[in-house]
């Protein structure tokens, strides 16, 4: 049974090396489904500051219960608020790990003291999504946003622009970090499979008949990675083919991504069959 899919586009093809192997034929099957999120999720950051320890710790607590008394007021149904890393830092320690000098008294360039900071990473959880209209869910949205921006809580970077962001040491003034994510995509994954299996097989079985040969059975298959290009932006396609890293995988139960509407998934499988 398909749960947490709104709808399913299902896009099959077949792609890549065609080869005539002894006792067999091998073909490269790619299909791509897609299916719109369940779930939405803001990253969020409360923060409190001090010229001593215990003033940064009162003055944090403070934001934190402001911040989560501002969401509960809300009363918004699935709704789930999730508290992450806390860290303990001064407050020109961002400022300096970016290489950007913090002007002290007499406009004297100071390394990361100053007052300390106390901050803690939110996530704000929407559940249940797929039942709501697009408008719907984008006024959602901007009341949580502008929830969080109303009780003082900083909007965090996805992790893409924030990734981005530390390799060229600088902000990118992007928008709010939102992830929309369907949150089981194994039925998802098992339809790309046997989509991307079948295409395979017509491929091979026609080239099988070409030869005056028939088509036997499976004698190994592997499956390669095919991230959805039009889901990567240039960026990001850069950083993967230099760093080889990506915000985006395939290998856990989820799907997501920065956007609104239907989230696709692409698998690859290299499959051979023998002849007969």
């Amino acid at each position: 049974m398909v749960r947490y899919i709104w709808a399913v586009a299902l896009a099959a093809s077949v792609s890549g090396v065609v080869r005539a192997e002894e006792g067999g034929i091998t073909v490269t099957g790619t299909a791509e489904v897609s299916a719109l999120p369940d779930q939405v999720e803001i990253s969020l950051a409360v923060a409190g500051s001090g010229e001593l320890t215990e003033d940064a710790i009162v003055t944090y607590e403070s934001a934190l219960k402001r911040a989560l008394e501002s969401f509960d007021e809300l009363s918004i149904e699935g709704l789930e608020i999730r508290q992450e890393a806390l860290s303990i830092r001064p407050q020109g320690a961002q400022q300096a790990n970016l290489g950007v000098a913090v002007a002290g008294p007499g406009g004297a360039e100071q390394g990361s003291t100053g007052p300390v900071e106390i901050s803690r990473s939110l996530r704000l959880v929407l559940k249940g999504v797929k039942n709501l209209k697009d408008g719907e869910l984008v006024a959602l949205l901007g009341k949580l946003l502008d929830t969080a921006k109303d009780s003082g809580v900083r909007v965090a970077e996805s992790a893409e622009t924030a990734m981005v962001a530390r390799l060229i040491g600088m902000g990118t003034g992007s928008s709010p970090g939102l992830t929309f994510v369907v949150q089981d995509a194994e039925a998802l994954r098992q339809q790309a499979y046997q989509a991307a299996l079948a295409q395979a097989r017509q491929r091979a079985g026609r080239l099988a008949t070409l030869a005056g040969a028939k088509l036997g059975g499976i004698i190994s298959i592997e499956e390669h990675e095919a991230a959805a290009p039009s889901e990567q932006g240039v960026q990001m396609a850069v950083i993967s083919a230099i760093y080889g890293s990506t915000a985006k995988g395939t290998a856990d139960q989820r799907l997501t991504s920065d956007k609104l509407g239907p989230i696709p998934l692409r698998v690859s499988l290299r499959v051979r069959f023998a002849i007969e």
